[in-house]
């Protein structure tokens, strides 16, 4: 930030600076926000801008804690994000556990459908695109994933204790990770399923495939390339997924669009 203001010094401060040549508005989501003055806010809420909440960056960072409330009460557009540089997971849900310790941190709360908006339809509304995603509702694409709660033995234990909805929202968030992501739907299509343990000391490799346009789901095939130790399971489950034989590689935009239906 003084940097910037070095840099700019006839500017009024770091978000002057981008709504001077014309970068801030609808679509413009701006990372972490944890410096933002209450100008900075009400200028952010009027031209429609959003912010990403990152949570674990906040906290490995250590340089300042969103004012999650303080930000939507000026009406700006908040989603839930991860920050590859700083932050230290990819997963939604971990990143949950997170934002409820930012939110501690300032004697504070967060809900867990609050929680639950921020990760989707709160992250559509600020990207504009939640006339397409974000909710299940008819109509819309058909992207989301499908939680498993039997991920880990202390998930499966804590949400036979859950008596709510909520409850067993919270305990998905506080101790889910990408391990609880049972499978992945992008427009209707199966683009990742999560290999089931294996039993027993031997077994066939299997491998997934990625589907083609013409695929409904992903498909898991028995590759005869002989029997398996359980040592080398780990190295063909973290390979990359091959594709499917004979399938092209062809962009989401050429996919059939699938939406949700009603019934």
């Amino acid at each position: 930030i003084e940097w910037v203001r070095e840099l700019f010094p006839e500017r009024k401060g770091y978000l002057d600076v981008y709504d001077h040549h014309g970068l801030i508005g609808a679509r413009s989501v701006f990372a972490h926000g944890v410096h933002l003055c209450d100008d900075e806010c009400k200028r952010l809420g009027e031209t429609g801008s959003a912010v990403a909440f990152c949570p674990t960056s906040n906290l490995f960072l250590g340089s300042g804690l969103f004012d999650l409330e303080k930000v939507e009460g000026f009406g700006v557009r908040v989603g839930l994000g991860t920050d590859v540089g700083a932050g230290t997971s990819f997963s939604q849900l971990q990143s949950l556990n997170e934002a409820y310790k930012v939110m501690q941190l300032q004697g504070k709360k967060l809900d867990p459908f609050k929680s639950l908006y921020l990760a989707t339809l709160g992250g559509a509304r600020a990207l504009y695109l939640d006339d397409r995603i974000g909710s299940l509702q008819p109509g819309k694409d058909a992207d989301f994933v499908v939680l498993d709660y039997k991920a880990t033995p202390l998930i499966e234990y804590r949400l036979k204790q859950a008596s709510s909805l909520e409850e067993r929202l919270f305990a998905l968030m506080t101790l889910g990770d990408d391990r609880a992501v049972k499978e992945t739907y992008a427009a209707g299509v199966s683009v990742h399923r999560k290999a089931q343990p294996i039993v027993g000391w031997k077994t066939r490799e299997a491998v997934f495939h990625r589907p083609c346009p013409d695929t409904p789901r992903t498909c898991l095939t028995a590759e005869p390339r002989g029997w398996l130790r359980p040592s080398t399971l780990l190295n063909v489950f973290s390979q990359p997924f091959p594709p499917s034989p004979g399938c092209a590689k062809t962009p989401r935009a050429n996919h059939p669009r699938r939406c949700l239906r009603r019934g």
